[in-house]
């Protein structure tokens, strides 16, 4: 092969690669928020979008980076001044978001960037249900320590509580109890934390509501 040849190669190398990575950026600041390109993020504002610019479907930036786990990114849009307590269609903020996949570090930061811990709605309740339900305990700390009612209640009146029972997180059942949660709490149907635990079999939850002597 020539060198004239082994050079026309590797230019052809080159502009494939770098149209692939052309098509691959992100399209809009949430696209890039979405996918942790705090690159592009930065970028998308630096050229005056912006940082609460929403989705069809309401979403922000900030929202999409918390969902996603992106640490960095939320890191980025509160330094340029996301707003923490904007909701989208759904009610669900960019707190539910990360507080439901259990990211302590995002739930962190927006606690500290101001992040109200009881905003929620009635389709999607808030953050404190949301980390109950999967059992994230160092999640449910962190709002606790920040102000989340523990006795919060949804329309339909499901409680966190009702929520780690219902799904046998017998662990946050525990702190839940130890924060002041009321297990004599019914939601519409009539249902304590104890009866959903009960109907589900779920003993691990049952013996940490026995322990603390609940009853229906």
């Amino acid at each position: 092969m020539t060198l004239a040849r082994m050079a026309l190669g590797a230019a052809v190398v080159f502009a494939a690669c770098a149209r692939t990575e052309q098509i691959a950026r992100p399209v809009s600041l949430i696209d890039a928020a979405e996918a942790g390109d705090t690159v592009a993020v930065t970028a998308f504002l630096d050229g005056g979008g912006d940082v609460n610019a929403r989705s069809a479907s309401g979403d922000t930036a900030l929202m999409a980076a918390a969902a996603n786990g992106r640490l960095a990114t939320v890191n980025a849009l509160l330094a340029r001044g996301a707003a923490v307590d904007r909701f989208d269609e759904r009610g669900v903020t960019a707190l539910r978001e990360a507080a439901g996949i259990g990211h302590a570090e995002i739930v962190g930061a927006l606690l500290a960037a101001g992040a109200d811990p009881n905003v929620g709605s009635a389709e999607a309740g808030p953050p404190l249900s949301a980390a109950a339900a999967d059992g994230h305990v160092e999640v449910c700390k962190l709002l606790l320590a920040k102000g989340a009612q523990v006795n919060a209640r949804t329309p339909s009146g499901v409680t966190a509580l009702m929520e780690a029972a219902d799904d046998d997180q017998a662990e946050v059942v525990a702190l839940l109890l130890a924060s002041g949660a009321d297990a004599k709490l019914e939601n519409e149907d009539g249902e304590t934390a104890l009866s959903l635990a009960q109907d589900s079999d779920n003993e691990a939850a049952l013996a940490v509501l026995r322990k603390a002597d609940v009853s229906n």
